[in-house]
């Protein structure tokens, strides 16, 4: 399986945090309108998510994936580990998932996308729920012995309790290994419950 890392946040201003990534030197690579559906497996998290991507060149391209993974459920930076499978028939492979597992949910959002180095950075408006700032960062190793050291490399967020993101650029550990910080900017509260809220099905 592979890991990341990820932070999400309520969001007041998305287009303030579109400016800082830019500044801070994430490139926009274009628009997705993602239709994500939740599949009520007991031990684990599974979802079917259907993308739409307009890249700023104008081109587009659409896709279909079966992502299964483990994520803690807690506010904050948390580690995720994941599979992902292409999917050529989303409706029929949707239906044998719920017949299998049940539905728990269908969450559709507009994602606005910046990177820098291995972190993704997801401007969003999600339908029903809000805007939202998260960040995620690719390990750089597999899981197990090596996957403990990609976690130590890989983007360590401060405490979730604000509503926009600094990005800072990546600075090099003494083992010349990468690592990415972030330094979270306090634009206003928000409330435990919203935060808690957030990170329900994503």
């Amino acid at each position: 399986m592979a890991e990341n890392l990820e932070s999400k946040v309520p969001c007041v201003n998305l287009q303030a945090v579109a400016e800082r990534a830019a500044a801070a030197g994430a490139a926009y690579a274009g628009v997705l309108n993602q239709t994500d559906t939740y599949f009520a497996v007991s031990d684990r998290r599974l979802k079917l998510r259907e993308i739409s991507h307009g890249a700023p060149d104008g081109t587009s391209f659409a896709a279909t994936e079966l992502i299964d993974y483990e994520r803690p459920d807690r506010v904050g930076a948390r580690v995720s580990a994941y599979t992902r499978e292409p999917v050529d028939d989303p409706a029929e492979r949707a239906a044998a998932l719920a017949a299998e597992y049940g539905l728990r949910g269908v969450v559709r959002k507009r994602r606005d996308l910046w990177l820098i180095d291995r972190t993704r950075i997801h401007l969003d408006r999600v339908i029903g729920l809000g805007e939202f700032v998260e960040l995620e960062t690719v390990a750089d190793g597999a899981v197990g012995p090596g996957g403990a050291r990609g976690r130590r490399h890989c983007a360590r967020p401060r405490p979730v309790g604000v509503d926009a993101v600094v990005l800072h650029r990546p600075r090099r550990s003494r083992r010349r290994l990468p690592r990415q910080r972030f330094r979270h900017a306090r634009i206003g509260p928000i409330g435990r419950a919203t935060a808690r809220r957030s990170g329900g099905l994503g």
